[in-house]
């Protein structure tokens, strides 16, 4: 399908099933994700939705003769632990990994801290970083909110938006897949990245 467009995928998947014990989750699906694309996948519970993007994460491991191409590359599977985010891929789960006891700040943030002199937090560079990073999303949030005060969905905007900050720092062929986005969206709200 690449020679087709003439632009190769960023990601391509070929044969990928997924067994668990005698129930096929997965049978021999393709597809490929081009750069710039938005792809959703549409089924009922239990159709596989979420396995593919479990394999896809490094959660599962796939059945034997799965194929996995990242920009060009033959990729080695079973994915394991961090190999997705070292690879570019970027995601958001059903479980959106938030810690309701902090706040959104440090949601955002953990584990990208600036560090002044001592490895000290300048909590309020952190506050400035992370407003403005909101505001990328026309969200005017105190940042020191705690996310469990949040409503779902606005918890899930929380998820997302630092989703795109780990693809910010590097933009160049990321995926970010989103695991049933629509779960939180009882009333969604619009929200956009300024193309700054």
């Amino acid at each position: 399908m690449a020679e087709e467009t003439g632009v190769s995928p960023v990601l391509e998947f070929t044969n990928l099933s997924k067994t668990f014990g005698p129930t096929k989750a997965l049978s021999n699906v393709d597809f490929d994700v081009r750069p710039g694309e938005i792809h959703g996948l549409v089924g009922r519970n239990g159709s596989g939705k979420s396995t593919l993007i479990k394999v896809l994460s490094g959660f599962h491991e796939p059945d034997r003769g799965t194929k996995l191409v990242l920009r060009g590359e033959n990729i080695e599977l079973p994915l394991r632990g961090s190999d997705a985010a070292q690879l570019g891929m970027v995601f958001v789960h059903q479980d959106l990994g938030l810690v309701p006891a902090f706040s959104i700040l440090e949601n955002l943030r953990l584990g990208t801290w600036r560090r002044g002199g001592l490895s000290k937090i300048p909590w309020a560079d952190e506050k400035s970083a992370v407003a403005y990073q909101l505001s990328q999303f026309g969200l005017k949030w105190d940042p020191l909110t705690p996310v469990g005060a949040l409503p779902p969905v606005d918890r899930a905007i929380v998820a997302i938006a630092r989703a795109i900050r780990e693809i910010a720092t590097n933009p160049e062929g990321h995926v970010l897949v989103l695991d049933e986005p629509t779960a939180y969206s009882g009333n969604w709200r619009s929200f956009h990245q300024s193309p700054n």
